[in-house]
């Protein structure tokens, strides 16, 4: 790697520093700038639980450490802050430890965090792991001493000889919703009767028992409790059914929480006995018990606090007995513990605070023996505190660096944006103590943030982060349901709320924000950074995602598919799913006319099927072929879920993973769960992610139950960002698209849990293929355009004549431009009533424009155009606005443009044009290759494939009566197919153009096809033939290759078939001259017309390991759906590197 084009991790000399930083300290002193794994020779170890943890020089010393230079460093396993107002420890403060009887005693957090709310103790679980590391390393500098907390015995209000304890019996075995952080315990689904015990040994008066219990029943149930087999008084809790559909649909489970009171007996058994009928969940959450022990040592050991010191001056007598060797530490800071001078008194050490409030400490026997932590790993160097900010950061696995990289260089060299990649191990090492937890990525950015605020400078702000990595609900992997996935997965940001789908979110959105008032409530907090992720869970998967943005991005697929969007609109709901759709238009065409919307909106389909059920086919054969089509980007509103879109299956996952498109849209789905990453199975919105042949090559897409009224709000702020223009008049990248929106959504509609639910699966620096450049029409038949009047008319059969300019984004003409402009011509809008099918619905009429005029392909030269052609007889006649949509673009300068006039009417008649009464000629046509006769066999769905021509142009409206461009098998109307789309017209040469489609499916057998066209004059031509379709018929292999031979470094296989544009299996095999297989590929995607995609060998055989020169055979083996297979075989030379 050159130095300089590409940032890294650096490893830089480390000063140490002792103390932590908060962050209630400065903004410009917040964080270290060098932290301290950046030298030395760095340890890390693991602790299971709170409590005082030994390591003994010898072990040390087998570590490789000179034991009394050795130090402790880090904070524990409690989950970090999510508020920024809440103290931060930054980087790793030295941990204050006795070094006694060669060996290192030291206090250890948990990952149990507990707190008290008044008098009431609560816990919280770390979501992110299961146990708390610390590091050790070894200098020459002198070991930070135990700060020593003196007796303050003037102002005793009260002598404490008991202190306030808790217990706890809480099992994480289940999340029973697959959302959320709190995961529930042991099921009393089949196993109604259970029991836990506890130890409370020196309690003292009765215990406060808190039960919490989730249940999801269609009756009512009842939990009943016993204390050492007998029922306490009332001891016997309620737990109601569910009531509501809704209720029932959206939550995984109801909690019920009981307290009790019991009087304690030493060893206490808690028995609990669930009844219940038509139950789905039963389970327990926790058991906590809450109770007064005498203050002594419990086999050593003791950990205590006192809510009377929360109100006066106490002093703590400890009973130790006869002991001598017991110390007190003061944990409240637990990373910085503090020494307690006690005084010895009879059997007990006695000892005051300096103030009033509640403190946590511990005591213990420095005579005993403790645990030791368990040895985890060596840590490297490294010193993510001393990086420089960065455009975009990745956090991606070592698993998937190399195809991070490729993607950070692609960044730098296509965008200039500059790039950092971080491995997750890392972050958590500096910003968590070693553990892993979400904030830990947060508070990453945040440095970077802060930096910039410090700075005054918001160029140094960071603007992307890309989380390379699919993420879980389960973030321990601890359930049984996620135990055995072992992909390197990133952390995901759960609510709290985890039994109810509408108040439960995963976000990515925590990450980005970034200010100090941010945490508290992320439903009104306001992204500053772009967050986007790669769900991926494989090496494969993340070659698939960089393939897609550098594909998408260096994609010469030019052409006027880049004007279109395409709005998808469910049914029902009183048409609200329509009319957003509608809204969404209307903020387009009044902003951007440019773009041409396509829309699919079902109810205006007729239903097949019941009304419970049903399909509607043609609403989707229409979206599937708007996709085919390309569009650059689609919007979906209506129902949908983790499977697809509506309830009538209008787009399903198996259609998603046969999704072969060679012009990628990005999605916007505003239906529920789509995009629910974070579950077991792989999402809808996932697969069209990960389609390596298609799909999408992003999606703002959902994560879990989101709301019509709140998706409104969002979607039309996205869309507002989304075609707006930054100051230099460039669009946004899809991250700065999706952080804009959301801060407008909390702006002006304030707090918003709507759109945490809304989540960017892609590139968020990413850029879609929007043409940056403007086409202006400046006259038509000679009148120059003015923009403020539409009273220009052409009438049906006239000539029509149009000139215009290409221009930059800032509005010049761009004399440079040199390249094509295509065109087409649209009749004024028609309105449409829908059905007001399913529940809720309601008909509802819209406006589409769908009768196209004309449709061409002509040369620009020096950034002007002119082009020429006769309007068709057959017009709407409504005297409102038509439209002439144009895209341009200059193959190479890679620049593109796109306009729209409306500035004209098509209208009248035009009764001086000489009259035209020859029909079309239909130049050619056939089935699936060239080589086509009549009464050929073909497969069942073969390819029609046609070039016609006619002087006064193909007539394509679909407005006249029965003048459709038309295909018909076996002279049956039921099997005539309208194919007016499908005409392409030839570029520079008026009324001629092809035809291709792929007829749907046929019996075996002999069937006739009978093409009739139309001219824009009303006549028309027509042709017929003859053939057999055998089911499965085998494609013919007219030739398999390779583009070199003999290869050196890898060889790219082709195959020439005639089944054009269809979806093939292929299979290349690589052979010895004895048969044996050495390499095989297999792949699925459509085919470049006659010609495969390259399978490209690397000359290695199935072990990677390369095979040594000679000669080999190469075999193919291609088949479509269902189809019998064919083969080829070839001869290839390997020659040595």
């Amino acid at each position: 790697m050159r130095l300089g084009l590409f940032k890294h991790i650096v490893i830089i000399v480390a000063l140490m520093i002792t103390l932590p930083i908060y962050a209630t300290s400065s903004l410009c002193d917040r964080y270290a700038t060098k932290s301290k794994l950046a030298s030395g020779r760095w340890v890390k170890i693991e602790v299971a639980e709170s409590g005082i943890y030994q390591i003994s020089y010898t072990t040390l010393q087998e570590l490789g450490f000179t034991p009394e230079k050795v130090k402790v460093y880090g904070y524990g396993g409690n989950m970090l802050p999510e508020k920024f107002s809440e103290p931060y420890i930054d980087d790793l403060p030295e941990v204050p430890v006795l070094r006694d009887k060669n060996r290192i005693l030291f206090y250890g957090e948990g990952t149990i965090k507990w707190s008290s709310t008044g008098e009431t103790f609560v816990q919280t679980q770390n979501p992110y792991s299961a146990s708390s590391y610390y590091f050790l390393s070894q200098s020459e500098e002198e070991n930070i001493k135990m700060t020593e907390l003196s007796d303050n015995p003037g102002k005793i209000t009260k002598d404490i000889t008991t202190f306030n304890d808790y217990a706890l019996h809480e099992s994480e075995l289940c999340n029973v919703g697959n959302m959320g952080r709190n995961l529930y315990g042991e099921d009393f689904l089949y196993k109604t009767i259970q029991s836990f015990k506890f130890n409370t040994t020196g309690v003292v008066g009765d215990i406060d028992m808190r039960i919490d219990f989730i249940a999801k029943m269609q009756s009512n149930g009842t939990l009943s409790i016993k204390h050492n087999g007998k029922a306490l008084t009332n001891g016997e809790k309620n737990i109601k059914a569910f009531t509501g559909s809704d209720d029932w649909y959206y939550t995984a489970a109801k909690l019920t929480s009981l307290n009790k009171t019991f009087t304690p007996t030493g060893t206490e058994t808690i028995t609990l006995q669930f009844s219940g009928e038509d139950v789905k969940v039963a389970r327990l959450d926790f058991i906590r018990l809450q109770m007064e022990r005498q203050l002594k040592l419990y086999n050593g050991i003791v950990k205590f606090r006192s809510f009377e010191a929360q109100y006066s001056y106490v002093r703590y007598k400890l009973n130790v007995g006869n002991s001598s060797s017991v110390q007190i530490w003061d944990i409240t800071e637990a990373h910085n513990p503090k020494k307690v001078l006690a005084t010895k008194s009879n059997n007990t050490l006695d000892f005051t605070p300096e103030a009033i409030g509640l403190r946590e400490y511990i005591a213990f026997d420095t005579n005993k023996t403790y645990k030791e932590p368990t040895f985890a790993e060596e840590v490297a160097n490294q010193n993510l505190h001393g990086l420089e900010r960065a455009d975009l950061v990745i956090i991606a696995p070592q698993q998937f660096y190399q195809e991070a990289k490729r993607l950070a260089e692609f960044h730098r060299d296509h965008d200039q944006l500059s790039s950092m990649i971080v491995r997750p191990e890392l972050i958590y090492n500096e910003f968590a103590s070693g553990k892993p937890d979400a904030t830990a990525y947060r508070r990453f950015m945040k440095m970077f943030y802060d930096r910039a605020e410090c700075a005054g400078d918001k160029t140094l702000y960071p603007r992307y982060l890309l989380l390379f990595g699919d993420g879980s609900c389960d973030n321990r992997h601890i359930t049984s349901e996620w135990q055995g996935y072992k992909y390197p997965f990133l952390l995901t940001f759960q609510s709290v709320s985890s039994i109810d789908e509408r108040t439960s979110y995963v976000t990515d959105d925590y990450f980005s924000f970034l200010k100090d008032s941010d945490g508290s409530n992320l439903l009104a907090d306001k992204p500053v950074i772009g967050v986007g992720r790669f769900p991926v869970r494989t090496t494969a998967e993340a070659k698939i995602a960089v393939d897609k943005v550098i594909n998408y991005t260096n994609s010469t697929n030019y052409g006027i598919w880049k004007n279109n969007i395409c709005f998808v609109a469910d049914n029902g709901n009183h048409s609200g799913h329509m009319e957003l759709a509608d809204d969404l238009v209307e903020i387009i065409q009044k902003n951007n006319p440019e773009f041409f919307e396509n829309k699919v909106y079902i109810d205006a389909y007729n239903k097949v099927g019941g009304s419970s059920g049903g399909t509607y086919p043609d609403a989707k054969a229409d979206m599937l072929n708007f996709f085919e089509n390309g569009q650059l980007i689609v919007n979906y509103i209506g129902h949908g879920s983790a499977t697809g879109w509506t309830k009538e299956k209008i787009l399903t996952i198996q259609d998603i993973k046969k999704l072969y498109l060679d012009k990628l849209p990005f999605f916007i789905t505003a239906t529920c769960d789509f995009s629910r990453f974070d579950a077991p199975t792989t999402s809808a919105g996932e697969e069209m992610f990960l389609n390596s042949k298609g799909g999408g090559v992003g999606l703002i897409s959902t994560t879990r139950v989101v709301y019509m009224d709140k998706n409104e709000t969002f979607n039309k702020e996205l869309i507002s960002h989304m075609f707006s223009r930054d100051i230099d008049g460039k669009r946004y990248r899809v991250g700065d698209v999706v952080r804009m929106a959301k801060a407008s959504v909390t702006e002006h509609y304030g707090q918003d849990l709507n759109k945490l639910n809304f989540i960017l699966l892609a590139d968020p620096a990413l850029k879609l293929a929007f043409p940056e450049y403007k086409i202006k029409i400046t006259e038509i038949n000679g009148v120059a355009i003015d923009n403020t009047s539409n009273n220009i008319i052409l009438k049906a059969r006239s000539q029509a004549t149009f000139k215009g300019v290409i221009l930059t984004p800032s509005g010049e003409k761009d004399e440079t431009f040199n390249g094509y402009i295509q065109q087409r011509l649209y009749d004024s809008e028609r309105s449409i009533t829908t059905h007001g099918e399913d529940e809720g619905g309601e008909p509802y009429t819209f406006k589409v424009r769908d009768s196209k005029l004309y449709e061409g392909k002509d040369l620009v030269k020096n950034g002007e155009f002119e082009f020429t052609f006769k309007l068709p007889k057959e017009l709407n006649y409504s005297n409102e606005p038509a439209l002439i949509n144009l895209y341009a673009y200059d193959e190479v300068q890679k620049i593109e443009a796109q306009g729209t006039s409306k500035d004209f009417i098509v209208n009248g008649y035009d009764n001086e044009v000489e009259a035209d009464e020859i029909g079309p000629t239909i130049e050619y046509f056939y089935l699936n290759s060239s080589d086509y006769s009549y009464g050929a066999t073909v497969n069942e769905t073969p390819v029609f494939i046609a070039q016609v021509y006619d002087k006064s142009g193909i007539n394509v409206s679909g407005i006249g009566l029965g003048h459709d461009l038309t295909i018909k098998i076996d002279n049956n109307p039921n099997t005539e197919y309208i194919i007016n789309n499908y005409f392409i017209p030839a570029s520079g040469d008026f009324g001629r153009g092809t035809i291709m489609y792929q007829i749907p499916e046929l019996s075996e057998g002999e069937h006739t096809l009978t093409i009739k066209v139309w001219d824009t004059e009303g006549n028309s031509s027509e042709k017929s033939t003859m053939f057999v379709v055998e089911k499965g018929l085998k494609p013919n292999i007219y030739q398999l290759y390779t583009t070199k031979n003999p290869v050196r470094d890898e060889a790219k296989f082709y195959l020439n078939h005639d089944r054009p544009n269809m979806v093939m299996k292929v299979t290349i095999a690589v052979y010895d001259l004895w048969g044996n297989e050495l390499w095989r590929n297999e792949s699925e995607g459509k085919s470049d017309m006659w010609k495969t995609e390259p399978v490209i060998w690397d000359l290695t055989d199935a072990s990677g390991k390369r095979v040594p020169p000679g000669v080999y055979i190469y075999k193919a083996y291609i088949s479509t759906e269902g189809g019998k297979a064919a083969t080829d075989a070839k001869k290839i030379a390997v020659l040595g590197q």
